[in-house]
């Protein structure tokens, strides 16, 4: 005897989706591309309010596959936030140390990694090669920190949960690869390959619960698609949220990046989206998919991505659009994928009035003083003198954050480490009170530039004696 089913509740969103299939169709129309395809999911809870997949048949476009949990390719440059975490975690560097871009080209073994721009940015910080998606730079910090071990670096993406098969309740092939040091085709440049987004595959769902684990603070949430079923009307089980990972990576380093993913926008390669009435974080990828056969014009075949998260300093919503191989008006991940990510926030902003509370916070934020990492008295002054709420280290040396709109002076160790003999990390810290501190330790002093310092030619950690040389660069 035949039974009636049961009856799903799902998280779609109709009004959303529909928002969503329109602005990728239009730009699946207008770029003359492949396919594209569309997921926002709420940053806490994980319900996937959108989730659109197109392909486009010589401009009669349906649903031919759902290239969303299923698509497994190279990433591209939205890989590169994994790349930085990873470097931030084992603490290799901060985002204000310098990276030598060069010409935008470099050479590995016998392979040459190139910049889009031509000419490079020469010599820049890293959190500036993260925001113009510099390949050389993200490539040669990553070569340069794992090359003698680069099981490391695999064991910390594995540990931030990006390369980990996700428990979907739609079913998909797990066709997930991350190579590793022992694998067949590992080579010499693999690993700076790698850390721009390729010698992997990943599905896009993967790369959205990355990016939505950042927004939330490292906690890394399962994609859902149900809320309940029903039976004859009544609830019969419930779908809440699942905690894939309680933590990525540390506070630390999502509080170090985040603004880098917020200057993506503001001045990097998506600021075609920037917009005055809310801010956006999130990352460009331009992937090189194929050439054309060869002895033939070659024709290079792009892949264009943005992911990211809105509103940027309190997200609700975490998003990712992917379209393949755009033929005409544009290839890049800004000039493409960007456009329809602000299309969609847009829309939600213009009709969600929660969001509009959070950005008075970002506004609110935004008022803050640019303070320097420097001496905890002076600065403590100056903002009792302002007004403004902060909580002080006892230590004579901080470093400024801001978090839940107050002004956090944590301890930097200068003292300790002139203790132990060896040289502090003075990057950050303006050029006077370096100054000041090197030669109250008997250092001889040399400097170029004013500003903050972007660079030490003693390395921190690195034994010191009285009269040791050291030549500082700043820059403002």
């Amino acid at each position: 005897m035949p039974e009636a089913g049961n009856d799903i509740v799902t998280t779609i969103n109709i009004d959303m989706q529909d928002v969503a299939e329109n602005a990728l169709s239009n730009a699946l129309i207008h770029h003359n591309a492949d396919w594209g395809t569309v997921v926002l999911m709420e940053v806490k809870s994980g319900y996937v309010k959108v989730i659109a997949n197109l392909k486009n048949n010589n401009g009669e476009l349906d649903e031919y596959y759902n290239h969303a949990i299923a698509e497994h390719s190279e990433p591209g440059s939205t890989f590169k936030l994994a790349s930085v975490l990873a470097g931030l975690e084992d603490g290799f560097y901060r985002l204000t140390d310098s990276v030598d871009t060069e010409n935008g080209t470099h050479k590995f073994y016998n392979e040459v990694m190139r910049d889009s721009k031509k000419g490079g940015y020469g010599k820049i910080t890293i959190g500036d090669a993260f925001v113009h998606s510099s390949n050389v730079g993200i490539s040669k910090i990553t070569d340069k920190y794992y090359r003698n071990n680069p099981n490391n670096f695999i064991d910390r993406i594995y540990k931030m949960g990006l390369c980990n098969p996700l428990d979907l309740e739609l079913p998909y092939p797990n066709s997930l690869l991350i190579k590793k040091p022992d694998s067949k085709g590992w080579s010499g440049v693999t690993l700076p390959w790698m850390s721009i987004g390729y010698s992997l595959r990943l599905t896009p769902i993967h790369i959205l619960a990355f990016y939505n684990a950042v927004a939330n603070n490292g906690v890394m949430v399962m994609p859902l698609f149900t809320t309940a079923i029903l039976k004859d009307g009544k609830k019969i089980s419930s779908n809440y949220k699942k905690i894939i990972n309680p933590a990525i990576c540390s506070k630390a380093s999502i509080d170090e990046i985040t603004p880098y993913l917020i200057d993506v926008i503001e001045k990097g390669t998506a600021k075609s989206i920037r917009n005055k009435n809310y801010k956006i974080a999130g990352k460009t990828g331009t992937t090189l998919l194929a050439y054309g056969d060869k002895g033939q014009k070659q024709t290079k075949e792009y892949q264009a991505s943005f992911v990211g998260f809105f509103p940027a300093n309190s997200p609700k919503y975490s998003c990712i659009v992917v379209v393949n191989k755009p033929k005409q008006n544009g290839y890049s991940g800004g000039n493409v994928a960007a456009p329809v990510f602000k299309e969609i926030s847009d829309k939600l902003y213009a009709s969600d009035i929660s969001l509009h509370k959070s950005i008075e916070s970002i506004d609110f934020i935004n008022d803050f003083p640019k303070l320097s990492q420097g001496n905890t008295e002076d600065v403590s002054l100056l903002l009792k003198q302002l007004f403004l709420k902060h909580e002080a280290t006892k230590s004579a040396w901080m470093v400024p954050t801001i978090s839940n709109n107050q002004i956090n002076l944590s301890t930097r160790n200068i003292e300790s480490d002139f203790e132990k003999g060896v040289m502090p990390n003075l990057h950050g810290m303006s050029l006077m009170d370096a100054v000041y501190l090197l030669e109250n330790a008997g250092l001889d002093v040399m400097f170029s530039g004013k500003g903050h310092i972007v660079r030490q030619s003693i390395k921190k950690g690195e034994f010191i004696s009285k009269n040791t040389n050291i030549n500082l660069e700043a820059s403002l």
